[in-house]
């Protein structure tokens, strides 16, 4: 995809759905400014549709993730900000590509909220997690429920978080769970946290790794789930004065309880997890490797129970 601009144009994430359709999102620069983009391709490559979200007059929008039911319908999250503000924002399209809905959150203090991740509710709609602005201090983790028809529900306002915090991805367990991963600044350093919520929203775990230098932003990256009751996340954990090194854990969901960590040391001073997809019981875990002089390459990690 090439816009009319010839400006910046970039995909963030992709979802397939039962009928081989896939659908990218992103943004594109504009003449008007940053768009978020929505494509839709045929299984044989051919596009089938493109939306592109024009806001009101000055303010820009940028898709941060997305994802399909088993209707085809497609749900898009991102952030709409303008000079004054940064909403979060969440569209509704058909399979065919209509528009059906769009819903903002608005923040308090700095009035900035963030969207990071969206991963279908197993009753109907979706699950947002991000951030949203509490005051002068910072982010508060986020997560927001949103029904069919687009009717908003908090589910979690990260009330188990402290400190400055945030979602940065989401996924739902087996059993109607809900798993997030994201950071937490404490004291001087950042952390990975990960908290599991039952299908109430109540919170039934949370887990965060020792203080960590705030650097190279240690925190989980995504998280996953598969449908015997575990949990997993991937990211990566930076112990003061040592290296950033790829934190992956595997949970159960009836009570937390831990099942094993993935260890995987490489020579370089920043290695860490960015992406994790579940296939059964085996884990797939994708992420960076900066080897100092010698350039940054692509990993890929299989773990299996």
């Amino acid at each position: 995809y090439d816009g009319a601009s010839h400006g910046n144009d970039r995909a963030v994430d992709v979802a397939v759905d039962r009928w081989g359709n896939v659908t990218v999102c992103g943004y594109t620069d504009t003449s008007l400014g940053r768009r978020m983009l929505v494509i839709s391709y045929s299984s044989s490559g051919g596009v089938r549709w493109i939306r592109r979200r024009f806001e009101t007059l000055g303010a820009r929008s940028a898709a941060t993730a997305l994802c399909v039911d088993g209707t085809g319908t497609v749900y898009v999250t991102g952030q709409r900000w303008s000079d004054d503000s940064t909403r979060a924002v969440t569209v509704k399209y058909s399979r065919s590509g209509d528009f059906k809905w769009s819903r903002y959150v608005d923040g308090e203090g700095y009035d900035a909220v963030f969207a990071d991740d969206v991963v279908r509710c197993p009753s109907g709609g979706v699950y947002v997690a991000g951030g949203i602005g509490r005051d002068s201090t910072g982010l508060d983790p986020l997560i927001v429920r949103y029904t069919a028809a687009g009717e908003p529900t908090l589910f979690s306002n990260g009330a188990e978080i402290t400190d400055w915090g945030r979602h940065k991805a989401v996924a739902v367990a087996s059993d109607g769970s809900v798993i997030a991963g994201g950071d937490q600044i404490v004291g001087i350093g950042g952390c990975p946290q990960a908290t599991l919520y039952a299908a109430t929203g109540a919170q039934s775990a949370y887990w965060l790794w020792p203080e960590c230098e705030c650097g190279w932003d240690p925190a989980i990256y995504d998280v996953a789930a598969d449908k015997s009751g575990h949990v997993y996340w991937a990211g990566g954990v930076m112990p003061l004065g040592g290296d950033m090194m790829p934190l992956v854990d595997c949970r159960s969901v009836n009570g937390g309880g831990g099942e094993w960590t993935g260890a995987w040391t490489a020579g370089g001073s920043f290695v860490k997890a960015t992406e994790c997809v579940v296939s059964g019981t085996t884990l797939y875990v994708a992420g960076v490797h900066d080897r100092g002089a010698q350039g940054t390459n692509l990993f890929v990690l299989k773990y299996t129970p």
